[in-house]
């Protein structure tokens, strides 16, 4: 019997030891909140990573910040690398990802889109419609990939070269934009 509650003992010693030494990896993630609307337009990131203490944003146009969640004004369209590094206990990790902005020209549909990620699969991409006036959205994004909404995400799971159509109705007439977007 003392055999058994020694070795129960022993068991619940090492359970105990594995669960104190399991600590979390320090993980760099955020989103974006604001890219749905013209430029100019205010952005704020989201910091969603994982153990961290301290934050490290370059927000694509030489701007820096070290809050946990910036908020920045792009004056400007075109695509913005945003990287964010994060070091915790465990050590330091970063993250890159594409901040695509536009500006709405009367008449005409036009969009932004924020990819989570600058380079490695899969990968989400989140579109958005960003006309006011717009209404009845079409989206293609090839391969035979379409979506009716508004702001559709899209995960892509293949590197390869994809045609973005967007077409919405502008004051009763169809218009359309279309892009190409690289993903590798």
């Amino acid at each position: 019997m003392k055999y058994l509650i020694c070795l129960a003992l022993i068991a619940l010693s090492v359970s105990a030891c594995k669960k104190e030494k399991e600590v979390k990896s320090t993980q760099a993630k955020f989103g974006v909140t604001g890219f749905d609307q013209p430029v100019p337009c205010s952005i704020t990131f989201v910091n969603n990573s994982v153990n961290t203490t301290t934050s490290e944003w370059s927000l694509g146009d030489g701007t820096r910040s070290t809050e946990r969640n910036p908020t920045h004004v792009y004056t400007a369209i075109g695509d913005y690398y945003i990287k964010l590094k994060v070091t915790g206990p465990t050590g330091t990790d970063s993250i890159t990802s594409i901040l695509s902005l536009n500006r709405v020209t009367p008449g005409e549909s036009s969009f932004a889109y924020f990819r989570d990620r600058s380079g490695g699969l899969p990968v989400n991409i989140s579109f958005a419609s960003l006309n006011p006036i717009s209404q009845f959205y079409s989206w293609n994004f090839g391969l035979g990939v379409t979506s009716l909404e508004r702001n559709p995400i899209v995960n892509i799971q293949n590197a390869g070269v994809y045609p973005i159509k967007f077409s919405s109705q502008i004051n009763g007439v169809r218009d359309t934009t279309e892009m190409t977007l690289v993903v590798n």
